[in-house]
């Protein structure tokens, strides 16, 4: 993920906090704010509505128990210099990611202009998964053996 030109060229990183068993972003996160990167964390609203609020090293736990940046961060969009992280259970080599099932993501991509990016473990990585209407996909799958771009 660090190596990617498009990480390195980004502006800022959306991005999930992990955790539990979602592939780390901790080491990101660090590394993006030590470059001197805007960092942006989602803010779930509930309904399946969420933002991506500015993190500024603190945290708090959100809706669903999601960390989250404290109330009152500065609400950031993405742009196209910029790099959203998606969260997944699994990945396929298409780009279609398993969620959570809230469709929180899938909602919030219809409209974003960032280069999306899944990280996904490769025993993860399935040849295909079902995929709905509007089950979006993302612009390039990392695992542990390099990116996948689509």
């Amino acid at each position: 993920m660090l190596s990617l030109n498009e990480f390195r060229m980004s502006e800022r990183v959306f991005t999930y906090y992990s955790q539990e068993r979602e592939c780390a972003t901790r080491k990101i996160i660090s590394e993006a704010l030590r470059a001197g990167k805007t960092v942006a964390l989602p803010v779930v609203y509930g309904g399946g509505n969420m933002a991506f609020g500015e993190y500024s090293g603190s945290l708090r736990d959100g809706v669903l128990g999601i960390c989250e940046p404290v109330a009152g961060a500065r609400i950031l969009v993405p742009t196209e210099r910029d790099v959203m992280i998606v969260p997944a259970l699994c990945c396929d080599k298409a780009g279609c990611r398993l969620g959570r099932g809230g469709g929180y993501y899938d909602r919030y991509l219809a409209d974003c202009p960032a280069v999306t990016i899944c990280l996904c473990r490769e025993r993860l990585l399935a040849e295909k998964i079902p995929k709905e209407w509007n089950d979006l996909t993302v612009n390039i799958v990392i695992t542990e053996k390099g990116p996948i771009r689509l």
